[in-house]
């Protein structure tokens, strides 16, 4: 739990001002993915820049994570983190959305739960994908 919380906050640290929106939460968690699949490019006002992508073999789990930071055009501050979590044995993805640092609690134990229903019943899966998050946040 130390890691998750040590996570999000460097996640969140790099823009201490801003604060991810409950629409801005929601976006990051399923509107983003949706509007990609359409073919719908992003939402007026915000852009991603790409953050990393992180290989690894971990406990059996083969994972390759990405990070896009989602960022508003109108002031470039962020407003959250969109993260990939790809698991190459599985060819599946997940997606979690990571608020920024001075969001609202609730939008922060939205994104805190979200991992937890992932990962948290498998410890070497939870292990994993904090491991591979904190390599791209460093």
């Amino acid at each position: 739990m130390k890691k998750l919380f040590l996570l999000l906050f460097i996640l969140g640290s790099s823009f201490a001002f801003s604060q991810t929106t409950q629409d801005e939460y929601n976006y990051l968690t399923k509107g983003w993915l949706s509007m990609q699949q359409q073919g719908m490019g992003m939402k007026a006002g915000y852009a991603t820049t790409d953050k990393g992508k992180y290989v690894m073999e971990y406990s059996g789990y083969n994972l390759e994570v990405s990070i896009l930071n989602l960022t508003r055009t109108a002031d470039n501050s962020s407003a959250g983190y969109i993260v990939m979590v790809h698991d190459t044995k599985k060819n599946n993805t997940q997606y979690i959305g990571v608020p920024t640092k001075n969001s609202d609690e609730g939008i922060w134990k939205q994104s805190i739960a979200s991992i937890r229903a992932l990962y948290g019943k498998d410890p070497n899966g939870y292990e994993a994908i904090m491991n591979a998050m904190m390599h791209i946040a460093n």
